[in-house]
């Protein structure tokens, strides 16, 4: 795999559609606003019954926003994976939610084991003595990082199968996955990984020194950094997922 041109093409692919990055972003931070807007709006009513369907309402426009995100994640990977040097549009919004869900599901699949992982140590921690509690909590956080990392390690991969099949089943393919990242190479996967961490942790900082500036700079974040982020990172992993395929 081509690390330099794998980078370079995913940074530079959203700037193509500045529209559509603003698009995604605006979407789930007007889902946010008109929750706001709802809660207060029945604050006033003074009724319990009025704040519980407002508080379900708020749950529903969250969960579909993550839906709307999650689609248009494995969109840009399916463009990517047929060739599309475009970024794709936002028709077919059954679609772009329905493959969201797979996602979802997916995503959630592939940390029970690292939320298997945190529960256990979470007992650990509980259950050890004052004496020998710092080593505990040290140990427990780095197994729970650990696991993490190598949860996400195969999740990277499986989430392009599963735009490459349209198939959870076949997202669920552990197997598969690791012939994948070793046709790859795995010293090429984890240097990739490692890089597309950071560009992640850079991106968040970032969201978070803008955050510093009221409303304006949590806006900026919102909707260019976090959107802007989520198609490199799609096209990213597309992309290796293609490299996998060409050895």
């Amino acid at each position: 795999m081509d690390l330099d041109l794998v980078l370079n093409d995913a940074l530079k692919y959203p700037y193509q559609a500045l529209e559509r990055v603003l698009i995604l972003g605006v979407v789930p931070l007007g889902a946010m606003i008109i929750s706001l807007v709802i809660l207060v709006a029945l604050s006033f009513t003074g009724s319990a019954e009025a704040l519980a369907i407002g508080g379900f309402l708020v749950m529903v426009l969250f969960f579909l926003s993550c839906l709307f995100v999650g689609g248009y994640y494995i969109r840009v990977m399916e463009s990517t994976l047929t060739g599309g040097e475009e970024v794709p549009d936002f028709s077919r919004w059954g679609e772009l939610l329905l493959n969201g869900l797979k996602l979802l599901v997916v995503k959630l699949l592939y940390l029970l084991v690292p939320l298997l992982i945190l529960v256990l140590c979470s007992w650990l921690v509980i259950s050890t003595p004052d004496e020998h509690l710092v080593v505990v909590v040290l140990l427990s956080i780095c197994l729970v990082l650990l696991s993490m990392l190598l949860s996400g390690l195969f999740l990277a991969l499986s989430t392009a199968h599963l735009a490459s099949t349209r198939s959870m089943k076949e997202a669920l393919r552990i197997g598969l996955v690791w012939k994948m990242i070793s046709a790859i190479g795995w010293g090429d996967y984890l240097l990739w990984y490692l890089l597309m961490l950071v560009l992640v942790m850079v991106a968040v900082t970032l969201m978070a020194l803008l955050s510093i500036v009221p409303l304006v700079g949590a806006f900026l974040g919102w909707i260019l950094i976090q959107p802007y982020l989520v198609i490199l990172v799609a096209r990213s992993v597309a992309l290796a997922y293609l490299a996998a395929d060409e050895v």
